[in-house]
């Protein structure tokens, strides 16, 4: 019985990074700031005519990955092949999230009728895997970003010539640096829930 609670404490856990991790990525792809910062910091501006060009497109592209509008007419046949997958593929972590948001709340009830609930267990099996993302984002990034395309966009129409509108808006320091963000978010959440429960504990105790 012991090991199954350990088990089910350390399944909420993954699962409820998961759902810290998906939320920071929905706020960063949906926010036209973030794009426009990192647009300033990769001078992004200067492969096109004007520094407004990309910002409409940004704003088109956020109004069409909410159905809200039609995706802009710039990208090329393949482009926007890969961005209604990159839509879908949205999407389908939307309802994952709301899906695992559900089967943590079944077995945190579950898990308090067991046992008392320790966050700070919980927080601290959230480091580790944080931990290894961060070991992976800063020593195979390159890697990783071949797999996860490859593994989300098996059709290999993910792949674009260098003067691609897609490839002048999100060079490949634009991803490592959105990476970067929101996983030193999810650190922080995740930081403060262990000195959350760590004052839990030391209350208690």
């Amino acid at each position: 019985m012991k090991i199954f609670k350990l088990l089910l404490a350390f399944f909420i856990a993954i699962n409820l990074l998961s759902i810290i991790v998906l939320v920071n990525t929905h706020r960063i792809i949906f926010n036209k700031n973030v794009y426009y910062n990192q647009f300033n910091k990769l001078n992004v501006y200067d492969n096109f005519k004007d520094n407004e060009t990309p910002k409409l497109i940004i704003n088109s592209t956020i109004g069409f990955f909410r159905s809200e509008s039609e995706l802009s007419n710039v990208f090329t046949k393949n482009e926007s092949s890969h961005m209604h997958d990159v839509k879908s593929l949205i999407n389908k972590l939307r309802y994952f999230a709301l899906v695992n948001l559900i089967v943590i709340i079944l077995c945190l009830i579950l898990l308090i009728k067991l046992e008392k609930l320790s966050v700070f267990r919980m927080s601290l099996s959230m480091l580790l895997p944080l931990t290894l993302l961060s070991l992976l984002l800063i020593f195979w990034f390159n890697k990783s970003f071949v797999l996860f395309h490859n593994l989300f966009f098996p059709q290999g129409n993910w792949q674009f010539p260098v003067d691609s509108t897609l490839i002048r808006l999100f060079p490949e320091m634009f991803f490592f640096n959105l990476a970067k963000i929101i996983i030193i978010r999810s650190l922080i959440i995740s930081f403060g829930l262990t000195i959350i429960g760590l004052n839990n504990k030391t209350r208690q105790s």
